[in-house]
């Protein structure tokens, strides 16, 4: 099972502080047909404290962590989760059903799955993409919770720099606002 971390941070992004609600809320509904399934256990939201994001957190029955400081925030996002494995998502990305079976796949049956972490990337938009997915953006990663919070990073770019996945999944989240 996962802990499902959306990050929604808009500290990043100054100007789009009102989207980072829709964006949230959307990665969250998107979110909910893998936790009918069973894979993700409890969800956080991670983001500037708004009445928008608190909304959206209550609704969705999920914690908001609104620590000011980027890595304070993430480590703080990673205390609060329940599963022994995380899965960290951008707001606004969609974790569609064939990614979700992915993620499952690989929690269920790859071995060293203690210390192995995947990394999702946005579902390749043009031919350039196409024909060479390692330049797609980074969208999420999923690792083993204790070893995400050993890491010490400041954002997901970091930490998958940090953690160094040795696995990218084929299926990839789809953006869903631009």
């Amino acid at each position: 099972m996962l802990t499902a971390i959306v990050l929604a941070n808009s500290q990043e992004k100054q100007g789009f502080a009102r989207e980072a609600a829709e964006q949230a809320a959307r990665t969250l509904a998107f979110l909910v047909s893998a936790a009918v399934q069973g894979l993700v256990r409890d969800a956080v939201l991670v983001g500037e404290d708004s009445a928008a994001l608190r909304y959206v957190a209550d609704y969705a029955g999920c914690t908001l962590v609104t620590e000011s400081d980027p890595a304070a925030a993430l480590v703080a996002a990673l205390s609060s989760g329940r599963a022994e494995h995380v899965f960290l998502l951008t707001a606004g990305y969609a974790a569609e059903p064939p990614l979700i079976d992915e993620i499952r796949d690989f929690l269920e049956f790859s071995g060293g799955r203690d210390t192995l972490c995947g990394l999702v990337r946005q579902t390749p938009r043009g031919l350039a993409q196409r024909l060479l997915p390692v330049i797609s953006p980074l969208a999420g990663l999923v690792a083993p919770r204790v070893r995400s919070r050993d890491a010490g990073a400041r954002d997901l770019a970091d930490m998958a720099r940090r953690l160094r996945p040795k696995v990218t999944f084929k299926a990839g989240a789809r953006r869903l606002v631009y």
